[in-house]
Order: C-alpha cells, then sequence, then structure tokens
C-alpha cells in the first residue's frame, strides 16, 4: 500500500526484496525457489537507472542511496518491484529518469482553475447587493465648478450618514429616490461545477468519491453507476499495477509463473 501510494504521488515507488539467494544485490535472481527475508519501499528519488533511464525501459542495474548514511550501492532489476506511477510516453519516461508522471502533477492546472473559481465567489456576492440613490438636482450641482455646490453635496451626504448611523434608517427628500438592484448569480454553479468535471477526468474517480457528493437530479441510478465504474477502474489498476508484483513474488518464492488473480 504504501509503495502504491508513493507511486501516484510522486510518479513512481520501488519495493526492495532482500532476496536469500546467495548473490550480490546487483546480480540476477539464481534459479530459485528463495526466501524473501525483507521488503524495503523506496521512494524515486533513492533509486536512479545506472546510465541513465533507457527508452526501451530496460534498465538492469539501479543505484540505491541510503537516506541515512548517504552511501548507495547497485541493485539489479530482478530484486525490485516497480510501481511508475501514472503512464505517460517513452520519451517522457526517460525525461522522468525512468518513472511514470505524478497524479498531483497531472491534476494541478484543474485545481488551479477549481481554486480561481473558488476565489471568484466572494467577489461577486460583494455586489450581489447594492443601493442606488438618485440625487434630485444632483447634475446641477456643478461639482467641479464650485466650490459651494461640492459643499453642499457633501453636506446632504453627511447628513443622510448620521441618519443611517442614528435611526437605523436611510433618510431621504420628496424628491431623491433610493432603489435596490440585485446581481444574478445563476451561473455560479456552473462556474464551479466545470473545473471539479475537470478534477475528477484528470484524477481518473468519479465525482461521488472524490468531492464526497451524491448525484441527484432525474436519473436516480446515477450514483450507483458511478460506484460501479469506480470499482471497475480500481479493478483494472489492480490488475495492471498489483497483479505483476504479486506475480514477481509467487516465482521468486515457487519458481513457477503459474498464478492467476481475479480482481472485481
Amino acid at each position: 500500500d504504501e509503495c502504491l501510494k508513493m507511486a501516484r504521488v510522486d510518479g513512481g515507488a520501488a519495493i526492495y526484496l532482500m532476496i536469500d539467494d546467495g548473490r550480490e544485490p546487483w546480480e540476477p535472481i539464481s534459479p530459485g525457489p528463495h526466501d524473501i527475508t525483507e521488503a524495503i519501499c523506496i521512494e524515486k528519488d533513492y533509486l536512479q537507472p545506472v546510465g541513465g533511464a533507457k527508452r526501451s525501459g530496460r534498465n538492469d542495474l539501479w543505484m540505491m542511496m541510503d537516506a541515512d548514511s548517504g552511501a548507495s550501492f547497485q541493485i539489479h532489476r530482478d530484486r525490485l518491484l516497480f510501481d511508475y506511477g501514472a503512464k505517460v510516453s517513452r520519451d517522457r519516461t526517460v525525461e522522468f529518469n525512468g518513472y511514470g508522471q505524478s497524479i498531483i502533477r497531472r491534476c494541478w492546472r484543474p485545481l488551479l482553475a477549481y481554486s480561481v473559481a473558488h476565489g471568484m465567489v466572494p467577489n461577486i456576492l460583494k455586489s450581489y447587493i447594492r443601493d442606488v440613490m438618485k440625487l434630485h438636482g444632483l447634475n446641477e450641482l456643478a461639482l467641479n465648478d464650485c466650490e459651494t455646490s461640492q459643499t453642499q453635496f457633501w453636506d446632504r451626504m453627511d447628513y443622510q450618514f448620521q441618519a443611517e448611523s442614528l435611526l437605523k434608517m436611510t433618510v431621504i427628500d420628496a424628491e431623491d429616490a433610493l432603489e435596490r438592484h440585485t446581481t444574478s448569480v445563476s451561473g455560479i454553479n456552473d462556474l464551479i461545477r466545470n473545473p471539479e468535471k475537470w478534477i475528477c477526468a484528470a484524477s481518473g474517480m468519479p465525482h461521488t468519491k472524490l468531492f464526497g457528493e451524491q448525484s441527484g437530479g432525474v436519473l436516480t441510478q446515477a450514483g450507483s453507476s458511478q460506484s460501479e465504474d469506480w470499482a471497475k477502474a480500481v479493478g483494472a489498476y489492480q490488475k495492471q499495477h498489483i497483479a505483476p508484483m504479486y506475480q514477481k513474488i509467487f516465482y521468486i518464492l515457487t519458481g513457477s509463473w503459474d498464478i492467476e488473480f481475479s480482481f472485481k
């Protein structure tokens, strides 16, 4: 579990199997069966292919660095179980030094769009309700031409602010008018939902699992359908990532590849 989680987050990880076969770590495994004395999960930054990653993906020797002592030694790929994270092209695999892509890196842009969409909501709500006051004779005050007119304008504003503070109500002249305008927010839900769909597509997880929300609407079976699709996706992931590891361990312990796994 730890290796699979690290591979999904970092783009790759490996398990170093300490095999009691009488050979050194940099040598291929001798014909089995053998005992496995220990298994160590290694982060991809501490396990790199010797001589650089090959486009064929066949790197027989890997250099492992001890995070505590700083010492390093070579390990043959026969003694390693790899999980390469999210799959990428062969050229990108060479660029990532033999590993795949982090799921976080794949979801970076959708998460950024999701964050921006949520950040815009408070700004929209600030202008949700706006008061508009129509002052009788405002244009005749000629604010920029006469200091007296400016004084009259600010005196009128000051009277209204004082009335608002003392009486908790808006006091205006009989010829003035006060209106309240409400901004439409009907599109906010779509503004947020679209980045959510993008995140689901990038992560490969259905909305009901990733955001913890049950599907609603006319199609009452939408939630169960997503659960079934998620179960199939998990089964495919287990077959692709977990089954090869178990097959290799079974081969080391028994000397045979004759094993099948059934994932639902």
